[in-house]
């Protein structure tokens, strides 16, 4: 069920280099190579921190003893497999794929806002749709109740039947994870703006390239949070009856990404290298029995992950003591330093960028870059020893594999080759523990999200949410691509996480 390989959006190349090659690997994972030689004033000369006492030992948690929770997955195409599949689906209280659209949820206070970059004149009844549209799938998410969006679909043509059922199911599956979870992900109030950046004027409509920031105020947080940078490419068009409807609806985010890769993979389509906006629905196409196998499908991936990850909190928070980790390492890490330049480099209205480093979200995403800043600034060193696969660095944006302090390599600012780093170091550099423990995880530490056994996406821990006795509640992240402050671990679309624990650097 691995995710596809990293397609370039083409929307946002904003630059053509004149000898780029790309290893695109999955998620944030990728290599730029450069063939011009640079030096750059990123070099970081010596090592400097705080020492550790010698007489620290370390300590790691004891193993997992949860086989009913950590059991594998039963092989697809089986009889016990639909079963469970089925079992899944039918536990949570939504059952349905599409059921008579309601009016309104009451309780939910959404805001908003519409913004038009663009010299194109949008309708009032372009904008209102635009409006009314997210109001509903952001109260929705805040009561946890689906409510279905077709409405605002033009579901007599085979395309936007496709988009307004895809829709429907990606609000589905969100609330049966949130739900699920053990912190509280509902909220009464959230606000959001749509900032149009791209217009085009159909024979029939119109398409439209737009941005949405928010701010939730999830129940388990006690606080607002932000995120930026949530783009979507849409085609509206003008029906019959003089309405504007949705013929497409395509959105970069978590959730929409995991379950595209599985329609186009069910049309035989190549999501490597193409983007299913771009793609025929064919009219043969079964798009509600699609949808319906691949929600039941992802509902059971989802349970798996959520009660084992149920049995770590529980374990964690009835003896915290028993799975605290304490490092041996000569050099402490700065913990408080790292989540000041995470605060730093992430906006809540904007996208903002440390001009010091290239940003990588032309390529896939800028998640592990980011992260990577965060750790360089709580004080772990770039480390230039061993191989390519040893290294950590990035002292401009030239591919380097030797010894030397000058270029990069793809730990740097991509995902499961940092994981792979982290996991194997020794000697100089970096010193990481890897876990599935993701509630002893403290401010400074690094989370994955992962497909297929493959990082997809790189967060860094900014808060950790207690109740009252003391008990681990919710985990809060900074992150870029999409860019968020203080968004809850859980809230989410992927379900399997791991926890990168930065001990310090020797």
């Amino acid at each position: 069920m691995r995710l596809p390989e990293v397609k370039i959006n083409k929307k946002r190349v904003i630059a053509v280099f004149s000898a780029i090659a790309l290893m695109l690997l999955a998620g944030c994972d990728f290599e730029v190579i450069k063939i011009e030689n640079e030096e750059s004033e990123n070099v970081i000369s010596g090592v400097s921190g705080e020492l550790f006492p010698d007489s620290i030992a370390t300590t790691a948690p004891p193993p997992l003893e949860l086989p009913e929770a950590d059991e594998a997955l039963l092989p697809e195409n089986t009889p016990e497999y639909e079963n469970a599949v089925n079992e899944a689906f039918n536990s949570g209280e939504l059952s349905k794929i599409m059921p008579k659209a309601k009016v309104s949820l009451p309780g939910i206070d959404i805001s908003s806002q519409l913004v038009n970059k663009t010299e194109a004149v949008i309708p009032k009844e372009v904008r209102e749709l635009i409006i009314n549209f997210h109001i509903d799938r952001y109260a929705s998410l805040g009561a946890l109740e689906f409510l279905s969006t077709s409405q605002y679909f033009d579901t007599t043509d085979t395309e936007g039947k496709f988009y307004s059922i895809f829709n429907d199911t990606i609000i589905e599956y969100l609330i049966y994870v949130r739900k699920n979870r053990t912190a509280d992900l509902s909220y009464d109030k959230a606000f959001f703006c749509v900032t149009i950046n791209e217009a085009e004027e159909l024979p029939d409509g119109y398409k439209l390239t737009y941005m949405i920031n928010d701010g939730i105020d999830f129940a388990c947080t006690g606080s607002t949070s932000y995120s930026t940078y949530m783009e979507a490419e849409v085609i509206i068009r003008k029906c019959k009856d003089g309405s504007y409807r949705f013929r497409q609806y395509a959105e970069d985010t978590d959730v929409n990404l995991l379950f595209e890769e599985q329609v186009m993979k069910s049309l035989g389509y190549d999501y490597e290298s193409d983007y299913l906006k771009d793609k025929a629905i064919p009219g043969y196409f079964q798009s509600s029995n699609t949808m319906l196998a691949l929600l039941k499908k992802q509902k059971y991936f989802a349970q798996k992950d959520i009660e084992f990850q149920k049995k770590i909190l529980k374990q964690v928070n009835e003896n915290p003591e028993q799975y605290k980790i304490t490092p041996k390492t000569k050099y402490k890490y700065d913990a408080e330093k790292a989540v000041a330049y995470s605060y730093k480099w992430v906006d809540k209205t904007e996208i903002i960028r440390n001009p010091d480093y290239s940003d990588y979200s032309i390529y896939g995403g800028n998640c592990q870059n980011y992260v990577s800043q965060c750790l360089l600034a709580g004080g772990i060193p770039m480390d230039i020893t061993g191989d390519y696969e040893a290294q950590w660095k990035w002292y401009s944006d030239y591919a380097n594999y030797y010894e030397s302090a000058w270029g990069r390599v793809p730990s740097w600012a991509g995902t499961e080759a940092f994981y792979q780093y982290s996991n194997k170091n020794t000697g100089t550099g970096l010193s990481a523990k890897t876990t599935k423990y993701i509630y002893t995880a403290r401010p400074g530490d690094v989370l994955q999200y992962v497909v297929d056994d493959w990082a997809r996406h790189s967060v860094i821990v900014s808060k950790i949410i207690y109740d009252d006795a003391g008990n681990v509640v919710e985990i809060l992240v900074n992150s870029n691509t999409t860019d968020h402050v203080d968004y809850p671990l859980t809230a989410y679309g992927y379900t399997e996480i791991r926890l990168i624990r930065i001990n310090g650097y020797n």
